[in-house]
């Protein structure tokens, strides 16, 4: 079995506001951010069986990004009295965190389509769900591919998209 098998799948999704319901709209394919794989010497094999187990990843909307940009202006400035002044992990986590409400409305996005168990990672600013291939393409509306490469190093590896 190939490294990888169950593989990743990267997918933002866009809260647009504290008012806005999420739906199939607001999820969004950004083949503009991520390079396809075959750019990247990935080979298109077929299309994901519907069994086949899928880890599909959603960006959440971070806050603060304005402040966080203000605050890397002043501690990069020499003439700054903030300069130097860099905000720890925990202090940088917590300022961009999500809040709340983005994570109900992701959480009931996903439990309007049947997904009932996820997982927050890294800063919390990601929502990972493994799910069937059929059941992320009903969801998103997008059929998943499998893609093989080959490493000189190890083995094929295999992801989806």
């Amino acid at each position: 079995m190939p490294i990888g098998f169950i593989s990743s799948c990267w997918l933002l999704l866009a809260v647009l506001g504290t008012k806005v319901a999420v739906s199939a709209a607001d999820v969004r394919m950004l083949e503009d951010v991520f390079r396809h794989p075959t750019d990247e010497g990935w080979v298109q094999a077929a299309p994901a069986l519907g069994h086949e187990t899928l880890r599909v990843r959603f960006a959440l909307k971070q806050k603060n990004l304005e402040q966080l940009e203000s605050i890397l202006q002043k501690v990069s400035d020499p003439r700054n009295p903030a300069y130097g002044q860099y905000l720890s992990h925990e202090n940088l986590n917590e300022l961009v965190r999500p809040d709340d409400q983005t994570y109900s409305m992701v959480g009931t996005f996903l439990k309007g389509r049947g997904i009932q168990h996820y997982a927050s990672l890294g800063n919390g600013d990601t929502i990972m769900v493994e799910t069937t291939a059929a059941t992320a393409s009903r969801m998103l509306g997008q059929e998943f591919h499998r893609y093989t490469k080959a490493f000189e190093d190890h083995d094929e590896e295999m992801i989806y998209k």
